[in-house]
């Protein structure tokens, strides 16, 4: 068992039905950490996949987060979803916004 895994690029981990994915979630470790610049690109459950390796659990089975969070955010634009998972998912990204002068 190794005691940290961090996975640069993780956005190769984004589809949790991928043999990267798939192989990456066998390696037992108790902290991973995901590392990339483009944690969404097309939907909700990318971010669902990343979360959910790092920290297993945290928003549910990819059904539920897709009826309960995606699907309202994505299609509904519900902005009271939207206000909830920002502050569910705030302590476990960092983001850096790149500024101009």
């Amino acid at each position: 068992e190794w005691g940290l895994v961090v996975a640069d690029e993780a956005q190769h981990i984004k589809n949790p039905n991928s043999s990267t994915a798939k192989a990456i979630r066998r390696i037992p470790s108790p902290s991973r950490l995901a590392l990339t610049g483009t944690p969404v690109e097309n939907r909700l459950t990318e971010l669902w996949a990343l979360i959910d390796w790092t920290t297993p659990g945290l928003l549910g089975g990819i059904d539920s987060f897709r009826r309960n969070v995606s699907i309202p955010i994505e299609r509904d634009r519900d902005e009271e979803t939207m206000a909830r998972f920002g502050r569910m998912v705030a302590p476990f990204l960092l983001r850096r916004r790149r500024t101009t002068r």
